[in-house]
């Protein structure tokens, strides 16, 4: 009896642990990955594209410009003016990005971008009517105050995705960037001056010798109205505006509530997710309510390790593009390259198209394979060898160059190409840090409707880089290379330790 009894025993058991292995297999399978919202990502990219066109088009006659101001006679003095310009940019967009984000968090998304980037048009125009320096800075001021679109861009691709795309949506994200990057520049070197250049096209033309730098302001200015005027008829809204109240949730049933895009791969993702998990009624409770005052998401823990480490490696990462052109131009014998200008941009422009293949064809497989918050970490520990090969090219430099001749000897020329190179292609590897970063931010979100104020928190915070950085790599490394502090060599000790403690933020990431 007692035999026969524990054999129907047995066999149930035997089918719950089938039961049971079956539901591991089942949570363990990859999800398959949610198509691509096209038309609407298209719709953002285009828009995304047209800022750094209009950004970037002042960088190459902006120091020509305020010598034709008369804004100084000390042709040294010239780029602590054209600082006070990019100064004056950044501080704008620092007191105003978080009030755009958190405008969008109430009206929505798209009349925010609308409207920001309308603002962007208005200003690169009002920029290229300046005839006196007080002009360019409020239209600077204006371009920074209006300037708070990545961060709404980053909620509503975070809103039109899922975990199973999102990493593939956000690596467009930098790369539109980059694209506008490449044109803005080109538009502002090929058309400023256009009657004293181009006479037979615009030598006639009174409004261009008037105002000479307007026509490169003026087509970068087309470029953003015509974007406004896609997204116009194309762009819809992503934020859902239902009120609590207004969701009726079954107690059976979980609310459909799509977790921060992150990859399910990561610690972090984890975390958010089960933020965002409608089984657990408190938390989910916690996500039907509006917006996060700023006080609570400044309470939050992973919230405010995911913007401090993003603050530090946006600095170096800042701090390495201004230093590269100092470093690559400031004559050997300094400790420099003596590079020319067309070897600096062909080198800039080399590095931009490696990351643009990097972050399309790279970044995503990865990003499924190792997960966010792992890529993220160990791309940062790349900035040693990064850093490390500034006193190596300039070692280089110093026995391949003849300072009678002013060049180098082929075979050292080429091993300084190769060395740079190799510098650049690690750089680009890190820069994958900044998709993972829109992804972690979007994850550590308290809720999903603050993305707007979360993403408007990490655009201060990229701010604020901006504000610093420069400043600050600019001068320790004048002051390293003057006075000779560390044999010249201080700058790269201090930008390690830099990027130690960025490594070391990170770490608190673990288990988020």
């Amino acid at each position: 009896m007692s035999s026969s009894a524990a054999g129907p025993s047995e066999h149930t058991a035997l089918l719950d642990r089938r039961d049971s292995e079956q539901q591991r297999l089942d949570a363990n399978a990859k999800p398959t990955p949610t198509p691509l919202p096209w038309a609407q990502l298209g719709t953002v990219l285009v828009l995304r594209v047209s800022e750094p066109i209009a950004f970037t088009s002042i960088f190459p006659f902006v120091n020509r410009m305020i010598e034709d101001l008369h804004v100084t006679d000390d042709p040294a003095s010239v780029g602590y003016y054209s600082g006070i310009l990019e100064s004056l940019f950044a501080v704008a967009q620092f007191l105003t990005v978080f009030h755009w984000g958190s405008l969008s968090d109430r009206i929505g998304r798209r009349p925010v971008i609308l409207l920001g980037f309308t603002g962007v048009g208005v200003s690169v125009l009002l920029f290229g009517l300046s005839q006196a320096f007080w002009w360019a800075c409020a239209a600077r001021i204006l371009a920074g105050a209006l300037n708070g679109n990545a961060p709404v861009v980053r909620s509503m691709i975070g809103e039109m995705t899922d975990s199973t795309n999102s990493a593939r949506a956000f690596s467009f994200f930098p790369l539109s960037w980059v694209v506008g990057s490449i044109i803005g520049p080109l538009l502002g070197g090929f058309l400023s001056r256009p009657a004293e250049r181009y006479p037979s096209l615009f030598g006639s033309i009174a409004l261009f010798k008037d105002f000479p730098y307007l026509l490169p302001c003026a087509v970068a200015s087309a470029f953003t109205f015509t974007s406004v005027g896609v997204g116009y008829f194309y762009l819809k809204e992503t934020l859902n505006k239902k009120r609590p109240e207004d969701i009726i949730v079954s107690s059976s049933q979980p609310l459909d509530v799509k977790p921060a895009a992150v990859s399910s791969a990561d610690s972090i993702s984890s975390a958010s997710s089960a933020r965002l998990s409608a089984s657990d009624e408190p938390r989910s409770s916690t996500m039907l309510h509006g917006p996060q005052p700023l006080g609570i998401l400044l309470r939050s823990k992973p919230l405010v390790a995911v913007l401090t480490s993003y603050f530090l490696a946006t600095t170096v990462w800042i701090a390495f593009d201004v230093v590269l052109s100092l470093f690559a131009y400031t004559p050997v014998k300094r400790g420099g390259l003596s590079f020319s200008e067309r070897s600096i941009g062909i080198a800039l422009a080399t590095a931009a198209c490696f990351r643009i293949a990097l972050q399309l064809l790279l970044f995503p497989p990865i990003q499924r394979r190792f997960g966010t918050l792992a890529i993220y970490q160990k791309a940062l520990l790349l900035w040693f060898p990064v850093i490390a090969a500034f006193p190596v090219l300039s070692l280089i430099a110093q026995h391949g160059y003849d300072v009678e001749t002013e060049t180098y000897s082929p075979g050292s020329l080429a091993i300084l190409w190769a060395a740079l190179s190799l510098m650049l292609i690690i750089k680009c590897c890190i820069g994958l840090i900044f998709v993972c970063n829109m992804i972690l931010v979007n994850a550590a979100a308290p809720s999903r409707s603050s993305l707007g104020r979360v993403n408007g928190l990490a655009g201060m915070v990229a701010a604020a880089s901006h504000a610093v950085a420069p400043t600050m790599a600019t001068t320790l490394f004048a002051l390293s290379k003057n006075r000779g502090l560390l044999n010249g060599q201080l700058i790269w000790v201090v930008w390690a330790f830099l990027a130690f403690c960025t490594v070391l933020v990170n770490r608190r990431l673990k288990g988020l």
